[in-house]
């Protein structure tokens, strides 16, 4: 852990010179340069995303009231949001297999602006941007702390293709947390994209593809992902932890949509 945190804090020193001395980093929401040498500057982040993260960790809530399905801001005061919120009649609808899903910061404006330029271009620094403020809203949930965290596996031909993936690099700049645990317990098989289909087409997409990458799992898990869509990925995903003994599964979404 001593090993990590040092490569960690001399690779932002080294960021930090090399923007400040020979490219300096614009942040990619108000166009002002970036301190840190970040894709965002302090004014944004602490403008732009905390007021959606509660900033006294005693409440352990966040500012405004989430469905407990889907991790969307809710307009009106039950748990579940009109989707989610299920038929006194319906009898039929299968129970998620994702018992909670919590999400950060909209899509709709913030994502939109962000997630294409964070995966398209390259720009890996994202990361370092979002795994304080992902520790940050872990600590308002404090039941949530000593859970492990799972990330939402990548297709292997994106891999192969990009050769990184967004979702590794947040679990390992959350990894210098040491109250945090990273369990890369889950593999995915190659695919459509989800992103390329219909929500009908992404329910089923997933079936088969989520494989355990060891043999045992722990009792509770949060998966970690992007963006929240359909929840049709974070539902393939907790279906396969439960089926291998999992009790309970949360999700935890940068954005949701």
């Amino acid at each position: 852990m001593k090993r990590i945190l040092f490569l960690h804090q001399a690779k932002n020193i080294v960021r930090k010179i090399y923007s400040d001395l020979l490219f300096p980093q614009p942040c990619h929401l108000c166009g002002n340069v970036s301190e840190a040498g970040l894709p965002l500057c302090n004014h944004c982040i602490q403008t732009e995303f905390l007021p959606y993260i509660a900033a006294d960790a005693e409440h352990s809530q966040q500012t405004e009231a989430r469905c407990r399905q889907c991790g969307k801001i809710l307009i009106s005061e039950h748990e579940y949001c009109t989707h989610c919120r299920p038929a006194e009649d319906d009898t039929e609808r299968q129970k998620p297999a994702c018992d909670r899903i919590f999400t950060l910061f909209p899509y709709i404006g913030l994502g939109q602006k962000l997630l294409p330029v964070w995966k398209n271009n390259n720009i890996r620094t994202f990361s370092t941007v979002f795994a304080p403020l992902i520790h940050r809203f872990l600590t308002g949930y404090l039941e949530l702390m000593n859970i492990p965290l799972v990330p939402v596996p990548p297709r292997p031909q994106k891999l192969q293709e990009k050769g990184w993936d967004q979702i590794e690099d947040l679990v390992k700049d959350l990894s210098v947390y040491p109250e945090l645990t990273i369990h890369r317990c889950l593999k995915r098989q190659n695919g459509i994209p989800q992103k390329k289909l219909s929500k009908t087409a992404r329910a089923v997409n997933l079936q088969g593809k989520i494989e355990l990458s060891e043999n045992t799992v722990p009792d509770r898990l949060i998966l970690l992902d992007d963006v929240m869509t359909t929840g049709a990925t974070l539902e393939a995903c907790a279906r396969t932890l439960k089926a291998a003994g999992c009790t309970e599964v949360y999700g935890l979404c940068l954005f949701f949509d």
